[in-house]
């Protein structure tokens, strides 16, 4: 969905009910604020999960989400706060980053990344919250990689 004006009435009628689908990038619209409601359903997605430039985005929630068999990426949200997969159980890699307002992260049930691990300029994702959003995660098979979290927290940068 690359429809700037789309709203979030509009995105819960083309995704409500759904719960597997091919792929699903959602980038650029502007209007939206929350996606939890159009994708309550949502179990698996085969190849990719991509948010982003969703300038208006506050909370994602993806309650049902358990597999994604390719990457996930959310990026340049600049104004999503809270974040959350929590029956996500594995997916091909996960890239968190541009968020400068992000302070709540949930991946509650990961426990394999089958790829990279990216948290790339998460400023205010920081102590707790940092350590908290990945608690049974087990194995990551590509690179780890943590950049520029927790400026603006009481921690030192990483």
């Amino acid at each position: 969905i690359s429809w700037p004006a789309i709203t979030n009435a509009q995105v819960v009628t083309v995704l409500q009910g759904k719960t597997h689908l091919t792929a699903l990038a959602i980038e650029g619209c502007t209007r939206i604020t929350d996606l939890t409601s159009a994708v309550a359903n949502l179990t698996n997605v085969t190849t990719g999960l991509v948010l982003d430039g969703l300038a208006s985005l506050t909370s994602a929630d993806f309650p049902a989400l358990v597999a994604v068999g390719g990457g996930i990426q959310v990026l340049s949200n600049t104004n999503l706060q809270s974040l959350a997969m929590p029956s996500l159980a594995a997916a091909g890699g996960i890239d968190l980053s541009y968020m400068y307002y992000l302070t709540t992260v949930s991946f509650g049930s990961l426990t394999t990344v089958n790829g990279l691990l990216t948290l790339r300029r998460l400023y205010r994702l920081s102590g707790t919250a940092l350590s908290s959003s990945f608690p049974n995660l087990q194995t990551v098979s590509g690179e780890l990689y943590i950049y520029l979290v927790s400026w603006y927290g009481t921690e030192a940068r990483t």
